[in-house]
């Protein structure tokens, strides 16, 4: 009966919080780099992020892509 009680305290907590969540702006930031100074290129990375960022993008998400950039252009630069 407490794990009952436990699993339906979740939900509860869960189902409140739920419009809170749906009002939120959701931001996915989606990197696809095919071209590298030191490694082996990719084939695919850049149609990949623009695949990935799309979708993202059906989903409700605010999405920032970028492709091809180096820490630099990112702002990564002090990482």
């Amino acid at each position: 009966m407490k794990k009952l009680f436990t699993v339906l305290a979740l939900i509860a907590g869960l189902a409140s919080g739920a419009g809170a969540v749906l009002a939120e702006t959701r931001v996915a930031l989606v990197i696809g780099n095919d071209e590298y100074v030191t490694l082996p290129n990719l084939n695919n990375a850049g149609n990949d992020a623009r695949g990935v960022a799309a979708k993202l993008k059906s989903l409700g998400f605010e999405t920032i892509l970028h492709t091809n950039v180096g820490r630099r252009d990112l702002g990564l630069w002090r990482c």
